[in-house]
């Protein structure tokens, strides 16, 4: 992967709903993955009236989320949650996974993610 890259840890989650559609959340791993490379994802359009607050009226970006590009190897699900820096994320769609149509060749996983909020 990339040498000044970060390490993000995938955490494996099953999430069960019962016949209450209340949920039960399990851990079944955590796969470590270095290397790894992290952007920032800003929205395509931001409307002043659509900032959080007035005091952000004026910004010209905000963001809204990661792209994390993960080995080809990386196995990611969408109720799976990243690591990185100590912070908690959580997926953001589905997951791509690239290969190039005329090689095979699979430079990697790539990943949308968003902030945890709900602790």
């Amino acid at each position: 992967m990339h040498s000044f890259g970060k390490i993000v840890e995938v955490i494996h989650r099953q999430v069960i709903r019962d016949a209450y559609g209340d949920e039960t959340v399990t851990v079944t791993g955590i796969d470590t993955h270095y290397g790894c490379a992290v952007a920032p994802r800003f929205p395509d359009s931001v409307e002043s009236s659509q900032l959080a607050e007035p005091t952000e009226r004026y910004r010209s970006s905000v963001i809204v989320g990661y792209t994390v590009f993960l080995p080809a190897d990386a196995t990611v699900g969408a109720y799976d949650r990243l690591r990185w820096d100590g912070e908690e994320y959580e997926i953001d769609g589905l997951p791509g996974d690239w290969s190039h149509p005329m090689t095979g060749w699979t430079p990697g996983v790539q990943v949308s993610a968003r902030r945890v909020t709900d602790g």
